[in-house]
């Protein structure tokens, strides 16, 4: 699943400059001077997936100051979906898992046009850079699991246990809302980088391709996956919860411009 992730995200990373050869009709719209920009993503990572809200303001013909917030969820490496085989159901679980992990980022950059559109089917390309802080949420997952110990195998609904649970006496995982109530928090910061591929064939909208790289580090040790303490070779630390999360990204940017206030921003 990760692997086809990645090939995915680097086949947009190598052909998506390819847009910029478009030609089209001449843009003959009327030109809106300088703009804001308010706009929205989704996005995949190679560690998961997330949205952004971006709000960028113009500082001079190429420029933009760019404030984002964006929320996301990170997923481990190891994390498979597997199911028990001796029950019927077939109910999906990730085996091993102790928590979803969230991430509230906020951040500040640049934005700064390097490619202008041509024509009014050409792309404008722009790189773009934040740095901010993260605030990781940690939820609390629970499994729906067969109590051995009982005459008729109960169903109890506890957390993920190594030295008790195994995949022949997990059900399945607990409703979705279960540990809310018990988040636990983890501040960070967190930068991203890239470049973005706006399309749109009218000045005031936003339609999007960008594509790059986001780095997460928080102050405590991220616990996704239960792992074995006793295992220290090379390729177990890497398997490992870490403090330091890196992907690859793409998404899909839509928005509109608005009018700019202030000196530099007039119509």
């Amino acid at each position: 699943m990760h692997l086809k992730k990645h090939i995915f995200i680097i086949h947009v990373l190598i052909f998506s400059p390819a847009f910029i050869f478009a030609q089209g009709q001449i843009d003959k719209e009327q030109k809106v001077g300088f703009r804001n920009e308010i706009s929205g993503s989704v996005y995949l990572t190679s560690n998961g997936y997330g949205i952004n809200f971006s709000y960028a303001r113009r500082l001079d013909g190429f420029r933009k100051r760019l404030y984002t917030v964006d929320l996301a969820e990170i997923k481990h490496s190891k994390e498979t979906k597997t199911s028990n085989p001796y029950l019927p159901n077939n109910n999906r679980f990730v085996y091993g898992k102790l928590n979803n992990f969230y991430n509230l980022r906020f951040g500040w950059g640049l934005q700064k046009e390097i490619f202008s559109k041509k024509d009014k089917n050409s792309v404008s390309i722009r790189y773009f850079y934040t740095l901010g802080p993260s605030l990781g949420m940690l939820k609390p997952i629970y499994y729906r699991t067969l109590n051995s110990k009982s005459f008729y195998s109960e169903v109890e609904t506890e957390k993920f246990d190594r030295d008790k649970h195994m995949r022949s006496n997990i059900v399945g995982e607990a409703a979705y809302l279960k540990g809310f109530d018990e988040l636990k928090f983890s501040v960070g910061v967190n930068a991203r980088a890239g470049f973005t591929f706006e399309f749109s064939e009218k000045k005031t909208a936003i339609h999007a391709l960008e594509a790059g790289l986001i780095a997460d580090f928080f102050m405590n040790k991220i616990e996704i996956m239960a792992v074995d303490k006793n295992e220290y070779n090379f390729m177990s630390k890497l398997e490992q919860n870490e403090h330091l999360f890196i992907g690859l990204f793409v998404a899909f940017r839509f928005g509109k411009t608005i009018k700019a206030t202030g000196r530099k921003g007039q119509l």
